[in-house]
């Protein structure tokens, strides 16, 4: 038995149901002779036992009753048997090889009767003639009776010879003819009847080619197992191969005729004929693991003789139960809500998962049953439609194959009330001021309901609301006062200033769980707010930026004094001449004190030191005055030196002293003392 379930992919491959069969076999004389005729059909009908025994299920019965013992003896064979002991059993039967009663197959009928079982019942009878003091239409009424008992029994009734006018044929009330009138008719009618007890699927002619001593089998559907019968004279089965795998072999057993004659025939042993050719062998196959199924494709198999081969087979497929809506196929369908659906039923490649359309599937049998708010139904097809009520639904969906190979899925699946949709309504004020947002004094109530009614309050806490504006400003959401309401809090995004103002748009948007199914909605809607009066604006601006304004100005004020400073030149002093020259050598020193040069608006300052070696012999101190002039602030210090500016003598006279001279940057200016010297001030690059 194996089972699988895998999002509404699954099967239950039912087993088959237990076959318990009594077969009533004609031992009688006339099976071996009649007159000085001797036939071999007991030796037919002995290895026609032989193969019924080896088709045994796991769980079937053979139990047969030698005509000639009126039903008092019987062999049981069994299928959970080794293949070989049922043989050797039936090999061991004995028979009488006395007359045709009919009390044999009333005595089998009335064991299979009271036999305890839940399988299927088959009563078979093999006979070359009619029955003792029995008329055919008495024989029907009595098999009629049996087949219309309490516990259902089908029968078989297998003429052998035209000695027999057998029975009526009554499929629908389950009784079946066959004749056979010559021996290797038999043998193909006693296949025929075990394939219809044991629902043995027969591969058919077009799936099979012949070469030599090989078959080579095409199948469009994985198989789970491949049972090759091959008669023939000492006949031999290879291994089933193919190019993705070799398949195991399970079992192998061989059938072969029978020399057993009754203790009344023996006399004739050298006179009876036995037909030496009945002999076969049946070989299983099935997958290395013997769980996953032998893939689709082509196999080939050898066989010593393959004038006389049946190949039975026995697909593997998955039933796969899809529930789709409005013809798309819902990939989780566990949970559904209320409303129409549709439920197809495929057959799947267990390997590829594909849908599998194969002639070897032919007379599918489709059923359905579902169960929704305390009503049944059942359908015979493949596609069925589902009105889904709130509740469970119970789903039971089987397909029998051929050769009675059942798959099932059972599915329950919750089904919920379908959720309402959900309306949403704001009443946004029409216009409030900028200011009011501090206060949180305006609010935009939104209403929820669904079917025009408000929502519970328990729908109302399972509600999430949320609002939102491509616009600057801040959006806060809380619940209302009373159930199915929200108020929509307008704030500043960071103040007042940072806040859009005029027309501003927003988005509401609510999700509801409503039984486990998400219910959304939305609405767009919009407010205004009214913005400051400029100079109100302007004024919050500065108190807010004050600090900033205040830095900035004096950033701007320090940027201007250094733009307006005035500087001292780029020049350097240099000493022209000196008449004598100096003992020793002379240098100048132009030094700019530190403050006037970091501190605006402040004209930079210096001093001109003149050295000859140890002795000062002029010191001049400078302010910058603008445009590459400044001022020698102390000129009265040279003055008893003999002073020259640009050739010109500055006066003696205490009343005629410049307190300042202006000077450039190429002014001359000589020193006599005890020598004469002239310097110039030179700009660097000149220097």
């Amino acid at each position: 038995m194996m089972t699988g379930i895998l999002f509404g992919v699954g099967s239950f491959a039912s087993e088959k149901p237990a076959n318990t069969i009594h077969v009533v076999y004609d031992d009688s004389g006339s099976m071996y002779k009649t007159g000085d005729n001797f036939y071999d059909r007991w030796c037919h009908a002995r290895y026609a036992m032989e193969v019924f025994a080896v088709m045994l299920g796991p769980k079937d019965t053979l139990k047969v009753y030698p005509m000639g013992f009126e039903g008092k003896k019987s062999i049981t064979v069994t299928g959970s048997q080794e293949a070989q002991s049922r043989i050797d059993a039936i090999e061991a039967m004995e028979t009488a090889g006395g007359n045709t009663p009919f009390l044999a197959v009333e005595n089998a009928y009335r064991d299979l009767h009271e036999t305890q079982t839940d399988g299927n019942r088959w009563l078979v009878v093999l006979t070359d003639g009619d029955f003792n003091r029995m008329e055919k239409d008495e024989v029907d009424k009595k098999l009629l009776q049996f087949a219309s008992a309490s516990k259902p029994i089908k029968i078989i009734f297998l003429s052998i010879g035209e000695n027999s006018s057998g029975i009526t044929h009554k499929p629908e009330k389950g009784i079946y003819f066959y004749q056979s009138t010559k021996n290797d008719e038999m043998l193909k009618q006693v296949t025929q009847i075990g394939n219809q007890i044991f629902q043995n699927l027969m591969l058919p002619q077009e799936y099979i080619a012949k070469s030599n001593k090989e078959l080579k089998l095409s199948f469009d559907v994985p198989m789970e197992q491949i049972i090759v019968f091959a008669q023939g004279d000492s006949v031999q089965i290879g291994d089933l191969k193919s190019k993705q795998l070799e398949p195991k072999k399970t079992q192998q057993v061989t059938v072969k005729y029978s020399t057993r004659l009754p203790a009344n025939m023996e006399k004739y042993r050298n006179s009876i004929p036995v037909d030496t050719k009945l002999s076969g062998s049946l070989a299983s196959f099935g997958n290395q693991d013997a769980i996953s199924p032998m893939g689709d494709g082509e196999y080939t198999v050898s066989v010593s003789d393959i004038s006389n081969v049946q190949i039975y087979y026995k697909p593997s497929v998955l039933l796969d139960v899809s529930i789709y809506q409005t013809g798309k196929k819902l990939s989780d369908s566990n949970k559904l809500v209320s409303g129409e659906y549709e439920i197809e039923l495929k057959l799947l490649n267990p390997i590829t998962g594909k849908e599998v359309n194969s002639p070897l599937l032919q007379d599918v049998q489709y059923r359905t049953t579902i169960t929704n708010g305390g009503f049944q139904e059942s359908f015979d097809t493949a596609q069925n439609q589902l009105a889904a009520e709130r509740g469970v639904v119970d789903i039971h969906s089987t397909v029998e194959l051929p050769g009675y190979q059942v798959l099932e899925v059972t599915r329950k699946i919750q089904v919920l009330q379908k959720a309402p949709s959900l309306e949403l309504r704001a009443d946004p004020p029409e216009k409030f001021n900028i200011k009011d947002l501090e206060n949180e004094k305006n609010v935009i109530l939104v209403t929820a309901s669904m079917e025009n009614q408000p929502l519970s309050e328990e729908l109302w806490n399972n509600t999430r609301l949320k609002a939102s504006t491509p616009r600057n400003i801040e959006l806060e959401v809380k619940k209302g006062d009373v159930p199915s309401t929200w108020m929509i809090i307008p704030k500043y995004k960071a103040d007042l200033l940072s806040t859009d103002t005029g027309e501003i748009p927003v988005t509401i948007e609510a999700n509801l769980l409503y039984e486990e199914q998400d219910v959304n909605s939305s609405l767009d809607t919009s407010f205004d707010i009214e913005g400051l009066p400029f100079l109100e604006r302007l004024m919050l601006w500065v108190k807010k930026n004050l600090v900033k304004i205040l830095i900035t100005l004096f950033i701007l004020f320090m940027l201007i004094g250094y733009i307006l400073k005035k500087r001292l030149p780029k020049m350097k002093p240099k000493t022209i001449r000196k008449q004598p020259k100096p003992e020793s050598p002379t240098s100048n020193f132009l030094r700019k004190n530190f403050l006037t040069v970091i501190l605006p608006y402040i004209a930079e300052t210096g001093s001109l030191t003149v050295k000859s070696g140890s002795t000062v012999l002029a010191g001049f101190e400078l302010k910058a005055k603008g445009r590459n002039t400044f001022t020698l602030t102390n000129p009265q210090r040279n003055y008893d030196k003999g002073l020259y500016i640009n050739g010109v003598l500055l006066a003696k006279d205490e009343s005629t002293k410049p307190k300042a001279v202006v000077l450039s940057k190429n002014t001359r200016i000589d020193i006599e003392n005890e020598g004469k010297y002239e310097f110039y001030f030179h700009s660097r690059q000149n220097a």
